[in-house]
């Protein structure tokens, strides 16, 4: 059996954000737990997950993606959603993009939520809504912590979440290790803070920032 690494995040001030090795990036808000093997195997690509995540998974048919939570079980193929899973308040599910199926462990209640969606678990029952405020998803991408993560990870999600994309690294420097904290900073802020702490080059071409040694 693979090893189980735990990603926690006990940080308040920021969401704890760290690539999987499917490509899927995961979004921890303050005391949230996952556990996921250290190398998906089989036909799943399956993690456990306790507190209030938010996830964009890369898209695999043939491997589907699977949130195993007290309560409810999520399902996925690729999309974004948030997950809410604290011990003291009812699960509840807010979709992005795509579609995910969630299964009430309880009694076996399956529903597929869509896109502008939320599902709301309540005395046992899966009950679907319109997700009335879908700022909700930018809550956990403007103030985004990471730890000892890959540069090319930490550029890859800054990047997808940014309307543009505008940073680019050369290869040799893709597996740099970067701890750092970004707050919705503007790209040129963003590129000087990695150049600083990697002692990095940073040159403009067009309206990107290429890191470089």
């Amino acid at each position: 059996h693979d090893a189980l690494p735990i990603f926690l995040n006990e940080d308040s001030l920021s969401v704890f954000a760290t690539t999987l090795e499917d490509g899927s990036a995961i979004y921890l808000a303050n005391n949230t737990t996952i556990e996921l093997p250290e190398h998906f195997s089989g036909d799943k690509r399956e993690i456990k997950l306790s507190g209030d995540a938010y996830f964009q998974v890369a898209r695999d048919e043939k491997k589907p993606f699977v949130i195993e939570t007290e309560r409810i079980q999520v399902k996925v193929l690729g999309t974004s959603f948030n997950v809410r899973c604290a011990k003291d308040i009812a699960p509840s599910l807010s979709v992005n993009t795509g579609l995910v199926e969630v299964t009430l462990k309880k009694t076996g209640e399956k529903v597929r939520v869509k896109a502008g969606e939320s599902l709301l678990v309540a005395s046992n029952v899966l009950k679907i809504v319109k997700t009335e405020d879908l700022s909700l998803f930018d809550a956990y991408t403007t103030n985004i912590r990471f730890k000892d993560e890959r540069l090319e990870n930490v550029v890859k999600i800054l990047n997808r979440n940014s309307q543009d994309a505008n940073l680019e690294i050369s290869p040799d420097i893709a597996d740099r290790k970067i701890t750092a904290t970004f707050d919705n900073s503007s790209p040129e802020v963003v590129q000087e803070l990695i150049s600083l702490a990697l002692n990095l080059k940073s040159e403009k071409r067009g309206e990107r920032y290429y890191l470089h040694q």
